[in-house]
C-alpha cells in the first residue's frame, strides 16, 4: 500500500463521512479528504487534509518544480481555510512521525479528550523535561530557549510545554523594548487544553514582563487564528523553506553546499526536494499599549 492509499485508508476509518477529491489539475496526485464530523458541544464541524505524495521521479532533483508545488498547496490550502479547518500530510512527516500525525488527526475530527485549563497548573520545568516532551510531541523537536514552562493536570500529569527565549534588546521610538519570541508550545497528542495556551502565556508575561512577544505558525497545519485570540497581531508570511528529504527525514537546503544537494541527489535514489509552506509570523506587543494580560480563549 502507497502513502496516499494507507493516508485515505485511515481517514475513512476515523471519520465515516469522509469524501475523497482530486481538487488540483496540475497536480491530480494530490488527494483532498473532506471530512464532516459531529460533536456533541461544539456542533458539526468540516475539516480538509490535502495529501501530498513526493514528486515524481523525474522531478525529484528541481528545486523549481518543487517550489511550483509549493506555491499551488499554499494557494489552495488558503482558500480551503476560508470555509473550513484545513492541513496539509506531506509523505514524510506521515512515516517521520506517524503516531503523532494520525492522533493529530483525530484531534482535528473532535477525538479528543478535553481538559481545562482553569484546572491544571503551569510552572517552570528543567530543560531536559521540556526536550524530551518536545522531541517527543513537537514537529520540529526541542530548541534553544531560556524559559520553559510545563502544563500539568489535576493528577500531576505533564501535558503540554512552552519555551520561550530570551530578551532581545532594540531601539524603539517608545524606547528600549525587550523582545521575546515563543518558540515552542505542544500539548500531548489527543489531548485539547482549553485555554492552554493563554495559561502558559500568562504564566511567562507574569514572570518576565516583555514588552513584546513574537511567534510562528506552521502553515502545514495552522493558519495562526489562535495567536489572535490571545491578543497577537499578524505580521507577515515566512517564504517557504526548501529541503532534502532522505530516509523521511528534512535538511534544510541552506545547510548545504551544492555540490553536496547535488551529491546527495545523485547517491540516494530515493532522495528529493521539496518546500514547505512557511510561516505566519505574529507579535504581541505590550509596551506602548500597556496591554493587561491577554484573555484566555473562549471555552
Amino acid at each position: 500500500m502507497n502513502f496516499s492509499d494507507e493516508a485515505i485508508g485511515f481517514l475513512r476509518e476515523a471519520c465515516k463521512e469522509t469524501e475523497i477529491t482530486r481538487p488540483l489539475r496540475d497536480f491530480p496526485e494530490y488527494a483532498l479528504a473532506t471530512c464532516t464530523f459531529r460533536n456533541m458541544e461544539a456542533g458539526d464541524g468540516r475539516c480538509g487534509f490535502l495529501i501530498v505524495p513526493r514528486p515524481p521521479k523525474t522531478e525529484r532533483g528541481e528545486i523549481f518544480a518543487a517550489q511550483i508545488r509549493s506555491d499551488a498547496i499554499l494557494s489552495f490550502v488558503g482558500h480551503l481555510r476560508k470555509s473550513m479547518d484545513a492541513a496539509v500530510i506531506y509523505e514524510d512527516r506521515w512515516y517521520r512521525e506517524n503516531g503523532n500525525i494520525r492522533l493529530r488527526i483525530k484531534a482535528r475530527i473532535s477525538h479528543f479528550e478535553q481538559i481545562m485549563g482553569r484546572k491544571c497548573t503551569v510552572r517552570r520545568i528543567t530543560g531536559p523535561e521540556a526536550d524530551d516532551f518536545l522531541d517527543r510531541y513537537h514537529s520540529y523537536g526541542s530548541s534553544k530557549c531560556k524559559y520553559r514552562y510545563g502544563t500539568f493536570s489535576q493528577e500531576g500529569r505533564l501535558i503540554a510545554v512552552s519555551t520561550f527565549s530570551g530578551a532581545r534588546r532594540w531601539q524603539k521610538p517608545e524606547g528600549t523594548v525587550s523582545s521575546y519570541e515563543w518558540i515552542r508550545y505542544a500539548s500531548l497528542p489527543g489531548i485539547r487544553i482549553a485555554g492552554g495556551m493563554g495559561k502558559s502565556l500568562n504564566a511567562f508575561i507574569a514572570e518576565t514582563a516583555p514588552d513584546d512577544i513574537m511567534s510562528y505558525a506552521d502553515l502545514e497545519w495552522s493558519d495562526g487564528r489562535v495567536y489572535e485570540t490571545l491578543g497577537f497581531a499578524f505580521e507577515n508570511v515566512t517564504p517557504p523553506q526548501s529541503f532534502i528529504v532522505s530516509e523521511n527525514k528534512r535538511e534544510p537546503m541552506k545547510r548545504l553546499s551544492e555540490k553536496s544537494a547535488t551529491e546527495i541527489i545523485g547517491n540516494d535514489p530515493d532522495a528529493y526536494i521539496i518546500c514547505n509552506l512557511g510561516s505566519g509570523k505574529f507579535r504581541l506587543k505590550r509596551k506602548a499599549e500597556q496591554s493587561p494580560l491577554p484573555k484566555e480563549p473562549p471555552r
